[in-house]
C-alpha cells in the first residue's frame, strides 16, 4: 500500500518536472550556427565565414575572412564573446571581449561600414532576428537576411 502511494505521488511530480524542463529548453534554445557570408556596402566587400553559439544569455561569434576596399585588403579573424537578451525571435547582442587572431591585420582605426562595430570592439550592440526554418536557422538584421545555416546538433 505504501509503495502504491509513493508511486501515485511520484508520477505527477515527474510529469511536472518534465514539463518544466521541456518549457525551459523551448524558451531558451541553444543555438549553434555557422555559414558563409558576403557583405557588400559601397566600395567595400567582406567575404568569409561566420559562426554563432548562444546559450543562456551568453555567446560566442567567430568571424573570419577577407575585407576588401577599392585599394586595400585585410585579413579578418575575430572571436567575439558577448551577452544577449531576447524576446521571441528578436535578439540584442552586446559585445564583450573581442579577440583578434594572429592572422588578423585589420587596422584598429578602421571606420568602414561593411563590418559592424559589434565584431570589432567591445561594448557594441547588434540587433538580430533569429528564426527557425525547417532544420535551419535564419539570422537577419531587422531588414536584411544575413546568414542561413543548418542547425548543428
Amino acid at each position: 500500500m505504501k509503495s502504491r502511494s509513493i508511486l501515485l505521488l511520484a508520477v505527477p511530480v515527474l510529469i511536472i518536472v518534465a514539463a518544466i524542463v521541456r518549457w525551459y529548453a523551448w524558451s531558451n534554445p541553444t543555438i549553434h550556427c555557422s555559414g558563409q557570408v558576403t557583405w557588400e556596402i559601397g566600395r567595400e566587400t567582406f567575404s568569409g565565414n561566420l559562426s554563432y553559439q548562444l546559450k543562456d544569455g551568453e555567446g560566442l561569434a567567430i568571424l573570419s575572412g577577407v575585407l576588401k576596399s577599392a585599394n586595400r585588403s585585410w585579413s579578418l579573424g575575430r572571436s567575439i564573446y558577448f551577452s544577449y537578451t531576447h524576446r521571441h525571435n528578436a535578439y540584442l547582442l552586446s559585445s564583450g571581449k573581442v579577440v583578434p587572431s594572429l592572422a588578423d591585420n585589420l587596422d584598429a582605426r578602421y571606420t568602414g561600414i561593411t563590418v559592424p562595430g559589434f565584431y570589432l570592439q567591445p561594448g557594441k550592440e547588434l540587433n538580430l532576428i533569429i528564426e527557425r526554418y525547417d532544420n535551419r536557422w535564419i539570422f537577419s538584421t531587422p531588414d536584411v537576411p544575413s546568414l542561413l545555416c543548418t542547425k548543428e546538433p
